[in-house]
């Protein structure tokens, strides 16, 4: 299974739930796979800064930062102030 360039869109993730069914059960012991389990981000997770112009921690555990001296410009796509 190829699945190279399948991605969520703009600052979203997706688990990978996967399914397996064969008519002999020994040849598929364990028929489903989750990768990776729900919480594998957020779990642990002290901030979260995507880059996107500012310093605020988008994880919502309110450890915003302040930025001091940067300059902003364009990102890899042509946006600017990112």
């Amino acid at each position: 299974m190829n699945l190279t360039g399948i991605t969520a869109g703009g600052g979203e993730s997706q688990v990978m739930s996967i399914t397996a069914t064969s008519d002999n059960p020994a040849l598929i012991p364990n028929p489903t796979v989750t990768y990776p389990p729900a919480d594998w981000l957020t779990d642990g997770l002290v901030g979260h800064y995507p880059f996107n112009g500012n310093a605020d921690d988008a994880s919502g555990n309110g450890n915003d930062g302040e930025v001091h001296g940067a300059t902003l410009t364009e990102d890899r796509f042509g946006n600017v102030d990112r």
